[in-house]
């Protein structure tokens, strides 16, 4: 354990000494493996505290979570960079093998997790002191954007040491009192300017793989007014979890202001998408399930006792078109579905708030 201590400080100290051909060879990989993995589970354990002081019921399990879901955020990463950069490394002129490669990614790793445990105290003192969810969660990806970035900055740097000095013993000395005379296109491509060029794109791919992993293994913070769960990728799809979705219109979201209008849009695109509405369904969204949506539904959404009376009455014959067709319409059901497809504002005849009167197209009877 000291041995692993003292190659971790040695890596925070001399990073020059550490990032060279030499000692990359000769460095334990595992070392630095095992150092990421106790770090990373070391702010996890920090982080997850708010699964604690932010609820009403202490949640331990969030710590349970984070204590393996941060180091399993930054090895699979890596797993999963590695060969990129391996390959993109010799592209580039590197003559450093497999493992030294390896140890280079390793050591970066290590970089950055050791200034993510860093701010483990903070993460910490705030997980206590405050409530706000989305505070918690900026503040986290705040601190991890701050530690990705000083360790790819120390791992661009790295590389950029090793490639100048592969092309410097590759480079014939000059002749005495001779200077160096360079061309344009070497002016324009140097080593480091290669390794700039190239190793953005891998830093591109190291975060989008790095952005998806931390998705799939969410939450990393517990939203206190959610029940605990180790992942969320699926919930969607679990039948205890239903998603609550509506019918609703306000301009930015759709052409017009008429839900009848709106529900006939949504006829449309599900029709489309293969996956078609009944009229009831259509009613039941623009109503009902709106309410859901928005978490209302115990105060709106139905014509229940004790519940606000805002309604809207609909006159299936407002319209010359409406009135011809529902003539053949012979339940309710086919009723609604010719006012969703073909009513508008016409087909409203009167609009009740909190039960009184507040707009009338035609006298209404009492």
């Amino acid at each position: 354990m000291k041995q692993l201590w003292r190659q971790v400080d040695e890596l925070l100290r001399n990073r020059e000494g550490v990032f060279t051909e030499s000692s990359l060879g000769q460095l334990r990989a595992s070392r630095f493996l095992i150092a990421s993995i106790l770090l990373g589970a070391l702010y996890g354990c920090l982080m997850g505290m708010y699964g604690m002081f932010s609820r009403a019921t202490p949640e331990y399990r969030m710590i349970l979570a984070d204590v393996w879901k941060v180091p399993a955020l930054f090895v699979l990463t890596l797993l999963i960079s590695f060969p990129s950069l391996y390959v993109f490394s010799t592209l580039l002129g590197s003559r450093l093998p497999f493992r030294a490669t390896l140890n280079l990614l390793l050591a970066t790793v290590t970089m950055t997790v050791m200034v993510l445990a860093s701010l483990g105290p903070i993460v910490a003192f705030f997980s206590v002191s405050t409530e706000s969810y989305n505070f918690m969660k900026l503040l986290n990806v705040a601190f991890f954007a701050v530690a990705g970035f000083l360790g790819v900055g120390a791992l661009l740097k790295a590389l950029q040491s090793l490639i100048g000095q592969t092309v410097a013993s590759a480079t014939p000395s000059p002749i005495p009192g001779v200077p160096p005379v360079m061309s344009r296109r070497e002016e324009l491509y140097t080593p480091q300017r290669q390794v700039r060029q190239l190793f953005r794109i891998w830093i591109l791919i190291y975060a989008l793989v790095g952005c998806q992993m931390a998705w799939v293994l969410r939450p990393f913070v517990l939203d206190p007014h959610s029940e605990f769960s180790w992942f969320r990728a699926r919930h969607a799809k679990d039948p205890k979890r239903p998603v609550h979705v509506g019918i609703g219109t306000d301009i930015g979201g759709g052409t017009s202001f008429s839900m009848l209008a709106t529900m006939s849009e949504a006829y449309k695109v599900a029709q489309l998408e293969g996956h078609p509405i009944d009229a009831v369904e259509a009613f039941f969204l623009a109503t009902l399930g709106g309410a859901r949506a928005l978490a209302l539904d115990d105060r709106i959404g139905t014509l229940a006792a004790g519940h606000e009376a805002d309604m809207v009455v609909l006159d299936p014959n407002a319209t010359p078109l409406l009135a011809f067709r529902n003539r053949r319409s012979r339940s309710i059901r086919e009723t609604l579905a010719v006012l969703s497809t073909l009513g508008d504002d016409r087909a409203v005849r009167a609009t009740y708030v909190a039960g009184k009167l507040a707009h009338t197209r035609h006298q209404v009877d009492p």
